[in-house]
């Protein structure tokens, strides 16, 4: 076993002796009791029926002591057959339901997080053609598919910027979930944490594509990221004239108002493409300095925020994408 910063981790040869006694420890479980696999199987649907049961009348207690029932049981068929959590998933799907699958999947908080994330970015990816007509601007080009946004999610896991897939996770909430996630805290920390992933993904980018940065702060990140864009000049041009900087919150939602109304800014798709990067960089500003608690920071203009992060990081993937930078 080895010891870092008073963390402990089992070294190779101690966690295949770990995994070896488990598995000895389930097959004596499984003859003692006398149960097949299909038996544990059986016994796992029934689990997750019944907490989806609980869930649906508002028994969380019991619901999260089963959730702990039905990890143990899938652990106890994987030491017994080598299946991994996604394997046991697409086992469950195949016996009995595609949303017997998707319930399993999402008692993982990781996988659960990266389906919500990848909900998220899907439903904002669809509705950016929306968002251009409602802006009268002409014949949008930009198209972020699935697959992109799946290779997107994959290179933040690699990558290390799983906080981008938590902050999104946060943005969704189901009817039991809403008053907890939808806490003024943590929408403020769930928008703040996706324009600190865009900053973290555009130096990043930055690094592999050899692109010197001269401060590490999202404006000037994105001046030297996006140099090369058609809309550049008119992102220097406001960031010159202060419109990204904001001493408090009353300064803060003067000048986004400012950046909204600007009429040059959705004079066209590239204009808009300054518009939305000018919006993440002022809202960087803001939540890293402050922690804003008026009413209309959550209200309409949270929704511009982040409509704002999310395309700057869906659009940042694309330009990585063509320049090789990935």
């Amino acid at each position: 076993m080895n010891e870092e910063h008073q963390i402990r981790h089992l070294d190779a040869p101690h966690l295949q002796a770990y995994q070896k006694q488990l598995t000895v420890d389930a097959k004596l479980v499984q003859a003692h009791y006398h149960l097949t696999v299909d038996d544990l199987y059986q016994f796992l649907y029934q689990l997750i029926e019944l907490y989806n049961d609980y869930r649906e009348n508002e028994r969380y207690k019991l619901s999260d002591e089963l959730r702990n029932d039905i990890i143990y049981l899938a652990r106890l068929i994987g030491s017994l057959n080598g299946s991994q959590w996604e394997e046991i998933a697409e086992e469950l799907g195949r016996r009995y339901t595609h949303w017997t699958k998707q319930d399993f999947l999402h008692l993982d908080i990781l996988t659960r997080e990266r389906d919500e994330a990848r909900q998220l970015l899907t439903h904002f990816a669809g509705k950016y053609k929306d968002t251009l007509d409602e802006l009268k601007i002409p014949t949008p080009t930009c198209v972020f598919s699935t697959g992109e946004i799946d290779e997107l999610l994959n290179f933040c896991e690699h990558e290390g910027f799983s906080v981008l897939l938590t902050a999104l996770s946060g943005m969704i909430a189901t009817p039991d979930e809403y008053t907890r996630k939808f806490r003024r805290i943590s929408r403020y920390t769930n928008l703040k944490n996706a324009l600190t992933s865009l900053e973290f993904l555009l130096k990043d980018f930055a690094g592999k594509g050899g692109i010197p940065l001269n401060k590490l702060t999202l404006n000037p990140t994105i001046q030297s990221v996006m140099k090369k864009e058609a809309w550049f000049a008119l992102f220097a041009d406001r960031t010159s004239k202060g419109l990204t900087t904001a001493r408090d919150s009353a300064i803060f939602l003067f000048k986004l108002n400012e950046l909204m109304q600007d009429k040059e800014l959705i004079h066209s798709e590239d204009s808009y493409w300054a518009r939305v990067f000018l919006i993440a960089s002022l809202a960087r500003n803001l939540t890293v300095h402050a922690y804003p608690d008026d009413d209309w920071f959550y209200g309409d203009l949270f929704g511009e925020m982040l409509r704002a992060a999310i395309y700057a990081i869906l659009y940042s993937w694309q330009i990585a994408r063509k320049e090789g930078w990935v």
